[in-house]
């Protein structure tokens, strides 16, 4: 029952109605799972307060567990932080990950991991209320946190925190489904260090680098205002896509690493 009201409750329609086809047909969250997050979430008992870290393994990140209602918590914290600005939705996907993973990390000690869909054909593209079109393009990419959730069944999976377009976890699927909203499409899910704003760095990580902070605030300080000088009523973007001239400062960072 509280797996069914938490379905209703998505904001979304398409991973709603996902999500209440999964309840009710008994399909594991695991299913049908991309090879980069297949084998991500391990199988340990929470601690208190609802969640643990997994023992440090080699090629794996370290990764909060959680229970449900702890991992829709920490949701709402991202979305309340002031440094992050969400209402920018037409781009920042990196700088909001990277800025939400160091607020996770340094005030909770929490760890997640960044989840990136790459390659994408058709396009990324789902309705929002947050422009006047009524939609976000993000073109062929989009990367976001992801930790682990452990359900009442026993199961632990991987939940994608978006706070900047829903106010709960979403399992894999449901966020899959979010994204392709127009039409199925193809994609390459990767996971990537969430101490790198960078998600194609490779190497490894295990501080958030000054450069990169800096780099990331200097892109939200650009984005709140650029976003103030555009909204006009409703407080909606005018357009639904991208432009190079707000996102120069945060790809200049990334392309020169």
């Amino acid at each position: 029952m509280i797996n069914l009201i938490n379905c209703i409750r998505s904001e979304h329609i398409v991973a709603a109605t996902f999500c209440l086809l999964s309840t009710l047909l008994g399909v594991s969250a695991q299913a049908d799972l991309p090879e980069a997050l297949a084998d991500l979430c391990p199988q340990v008992e929470l601690g208190e307060g609802g969640r643990a870290v997994n023992i440090a393994q080699r090629n794996k990140p370290l990764i909060t567990v959680s229970s449900p209602e702890y991992a829709n918590r920490l949701v709402s914290f991202l979305k309340n932080r002031s440094e992050i600005e969400h209402d920018y939705v037409i781009d920042g996907c990196d700088a909001r990950a990277f800025l939400g993973a160091k607020a996770l990390h340094e005030e909770l000690r929490v760890f997640t991991t960044r989840v990136n869909v790459d390659n994408a054909d058709p396009d990324l593209v789902f309705t929002t209320d947050k422009t006047f079109e009524g939609f976000v393009d993000f073109h062929n990419r989009h990367s976001t946190l992801m930790m682990c959730v452990k359900q009442e069944s026993g199961e632990v999976i991987p939940a994608i925190l978006e706070p900047t377009f829903s106010i709960k976890t979403m399992s894999y699927q449901e966020w899959i489904l979010f994204l392709r909203d127009q039409e199925p499409g193809t994609q390459t899910v990767t996971t990537s260090s969430m101490f790198s704003l960078n998600p194609h760095a490779t190497g490894r990580f295990d501080s958030f680098s000054s450069r990169d902070i800096q780099c990331a605030e200097e892109a939200m300080q650009l984005f709140t205002s650029e976003l103030q000088s555009l909204r006009r009523q409703e407080n909606r973007l005018p357009y639904a896509f991208g432009r190079y001239e707000e996102v120069l400062i945060l790809r200049t960072c990334i392309e020169d690493e």
